[in-house]
């Protein structure tokens, strides 16, 4: 799936820019999750982690536009904006976040780190690179506490 960051246009729909979030994003926090040996059969948990994911990795391509457009690339689809990319991810979490709490404590660890997709879209918008590592700790603490992205 990462071969496509070497294309010139990657993403021509959306729908191949959810395939290779699916396929990034979403495999790698599934491994994750499995590998707590924990049952996610459920199909809430099944939701949460592929909601999760869209929202991590559409968060993940926006934080990385800058290198992408400093190589005289895009990853967006044709007809694309970065503010609709943002959407998606807030659209996914928004969702993602009331299901976060069914997950067993164990399989938290998988997801836990989308906490901070708040922390780097706000970054986005001013046009930081990176958040205080305190506030990212911090963050990462919360959530584990409460079980909360």
């Amino acid at each position: 799936a990462r071969a496509a960051d070497l294309e010139a246009a990657p993403f021509t729909t959306w729908g191949a820019l959810e395939t290779y979030v699916s396929r990034t994003a979403r495999a790698l926090m599934w491994a994750a999750a499995e590998s707590t040996e924990v049952s996610l059969g459920g199909v809430e948990q099944g939701r949460i982690l592929d909601l999760a994911a869209r929202a991590w990795g559409y968060c993940g391509l926006l934080r990385a536009e800058p290198f992408w457009t400093a190589r005289g690339r895009s990853f967006l689809p044709e007809g694309a904006r970065s503010a609709d990319v943002l959407e998606h991810a807030r659209s996914a979490y928004e969702e993602a976040k009331p299901l976060a709490r069914a997950l067993p404590a164990a399989a938290f660890a998988a997801i836990g780190y989308v906490a901070l997709k708040t922390g780097y879209l706000r970054m986005v918008k001013q046009g930081k690179r990176e958040t205080a590592l305190f506030v990212r700790q911090a963050t990462l603490v919360k959530a584990s506490a409460t079980g909360s992205i």
